[in-house]
């Protein structure tokens, strides 16, 4: 028989194999007192199932993010995919989790995961972001790395450099002065901030954007994260801001790929990666995205519905 169970930061460690490479220290970084969420299967003593589940709000409740979900090629066709969503929708409900979202991209297993969605109520799936990935020795070729430049009134600075008075600051100016949306904030992934290539934009004494690089394997960096305060954007400040944060990790010679995720509904962004970036990227991917409001109710209702076989 089939056995769910919850993970902790030891029990966790056999199921390693079971989620990405860049994902397996989340593993090490569970709830109560870590930011993720992982539900296990085993089969006797093995482990051939797992969902990883990230939580996004600074409140750490109310809204999640499903990361990682994979059974062993084995083990598939048995609804255990679904029976995994269905128990992480229900552990999260209980904790009060309102909002549920789930990031895929396109293969061979998309049509089963998106009907296993919809059996689950989950909103029909809408792309989210492309990603755009290159390596080193095509980067290197850009042609505006050296083309752009900021006037003196504006200063780069090392993220990794900021006080956390400046922090606290950033923070507090989200909604009014900076108007940054939760998808581009600067703290989502702050454990694994790339000190070299993370950088702070201020004009004069004023923060006004940031470029946030993270490493997210050994030899992998994913540039998650650039912002330019809404009235400067027009000027052209974030290409600059770009390129500094490129040069400079052009110069750490562990990085064999390098990452950029532009979401879906930034038109501006796109067109210039397709303009000055296509020639240069060695794979584009397009993500989707599928969510879910969560209650109690809503997960009883479910729960009397699921049939799962093993």
């Amino acid at each position: 028989m089939y056995q769910f169970v919850t993970l902790d930061n030891q029990t966790s460690l056999p199921f390693q194999g079971l989620t990405y490479p860049w994902m397996q220290t989340s593993l090490q970084n569970l709830a109560p007192k870590g930011n993720f969420l992982a539900i296990g299967i085993y089969l006797n003593t093995k482990p051939v199932g797992l969902i990883l589940a990230k939580y996004l709000s600074t409140s750490n409740i109310d809204h999640v993010e499903i990361v990682s979900i994979f059974i062993v090629p084995e083990h598939r066709q048995k609804g255990l995919g679904k029976e995994l969503l269905t128990k992480i929708e229900e552990k999260l409900a209980q904790s009060n989790c309102q909002h549920i979202d789930i990031l895929y991209s396109l293969n061979l297993y998309t049509p089963i995961l998106e009907k296993i969605l919809g059996k689950l109520n989950w909103s029909s799936g809408v792309l989210h972001a492309f990603q755009y990935s290159t390596i080193p020795e095509k980067i290197k070729n850009l042609p505006f790395l050296h083309r752009y430049s900021l006037n003196n009134s504006f200063t780069l600075l090392p993220w990794v450099d900021l006080t956390a008075q400046t922090k606290e600051l950033i923070k507090s100016q989200k909604d009014d002065i900076l108007k940054y949306p939760d998808v581009l904030s600067p703290f989502k992934e702050e454990e694994t901030i790339e000190p070299c290539s993370s950088l702070v934009l201020y004009y004069h004494d004023e923060v006004v954007g940031w470029m946030i690089v993270n490493r997210i394997c050994a030899d992998t960096t994913i540039y998650s994260s650039l912002f330019v305060k809404p009235e400067l954007q027009k000027l052209g400040r974030a290409i600059p801001l770009l390129a500094a944060s490129i040069n400079r990790q052009l110069q750490e010679s562990e990085i064999k790929q390098a990452i950029f995720l532009v979401l879906a509904d930034n038109t501006p962004m796109i067109k210039f990666v397709k303009r000055h970036l296509a020639p240069y990227l060695t794979s584009i991917r397009q993500y989707w995205k599928s969510s879910k409001i969560l209650s109690n109710q809503a997960i009883m209702e479910n729960k009397s519905q699921v049939i799962v076989s093993v």
